[in-house]
């Protein structure tokens, strides 16, 4: 049975969101339908929150959901949101941060969302992205660093010139893309996080310059495995000047990373709004 299908899927057909199903993937044993939601209206500034592009890491698919359901509606004077809550609903059935489990044929969602991809789950959302808003004012991708996250990687740079890893955060931490300097709310969400929120103060996180649990792109990006592929790459400069990626650590419960990525939105989302 899938977990996708009874849990994901079912929890937005039965919402009162707008759904639309932009595509459909097939993997033995199971047909995936490939739903986003909308909720607001569109005459508003978009903003748009993605996860699950890597099906190990299920917080960012709920938290996504337990937004649209319980914070959403607080800010719809000022934004329309379009989610969509699992890229890869594949991976998110069997567990793994690829689409697939065959170590032959896996691809990651989240290195691989670029112009001509053949990979199923980032063809489908692109070709999605152009039927909807042309800018989106920021951008959320939520994700997580799994408690085996140096092994897992470990595993995926074998066949790869990126070397590994041999630390991982404890703590959150994001990236903010947005080459305008003064437009920058980094510090400003770290402050509205604190003390609620554990922040990863290490110098560095995979080789990126960390600023307080908060990683500034363009200048801060010294990792080449970011530099093309990730979500985030590929939406700036294409559908937003403002992208965020977001990490919340696995080794948390379920509900605190939920918790934590919700927050992380609103925060980000209240520092956008006039004062």
């Amino acid at each position: 049975m899938s977990r996708y299908l009874e849990e994901i899927a079912h929890r937005c057909k039965r919402s009162a969101w707008n759904q639309s199903q932009y595509g459909i993937l097939q993997y033995p044993g199971c047909t995936y339908p490939l739903i986003s939601c909308r909720l607001g209206s569109q005459d508003k500034p978009a903003i748009l929150i993605t996860a699950g592009a890597h099906g190990n890491e299920v917080a960012g698919v709920y938290a996504s959901l337990e937004f649209l359901e319980k914070f959403a509606q607080e800010y719809l004077r000022h934004f329309c949101f379009y989610v969509y809550p699992c890229l890869n609903p594949h991976g998110f059935d069997l567990g793994v941060r690829w689409n697939t489990a065959d170590s032959e044929t896996r691809q990651d969602a989240n290195r691989s969302c670029v112009h001509g991809t053949t990979v199923p789950e980032c063809a489908a959302f692109i070709e999605a992205l152009r039927d909807g808003p042309i800018h989106y004012v920021m951008t959320f991708d939520l994700h997580e660093t799994p408690e085996n996250d140096a092994e897992i990687m470990a595993e995926q740079y074998q066949s790869r010139a990126t070397t590994g890893y041999e630390e991982t955060p404890r703590d959150f931490y994001f990236w903010e893309t947005c080459k305008k300097q003064g437009s920058r709310i980094g510090n400003a969400i770290i402050e509205r996080l604190t003390p609620d929120v554990s922040l990863c103060t290490w110098d560095e996180i995979f080789g990126d310059t960390n600023s307080g649990g908060v990683i500034y792109y363009p200048e801060g990006c010294k990792n080449p495995d970011y530099l093309e592929g990730p979500i985030d790459s590929y939406l700036h400069g294409r559908y937003s000047d403002h992208c965020f990626t977001a990490e919340t650590y696995g080794g948390w419960s379920l509900q605190r990373r939920i918790d934590v990525h919700t927050l992380f939105v609103r925060r980000a989302l209240d520092c956008y709004l006039p004062q």
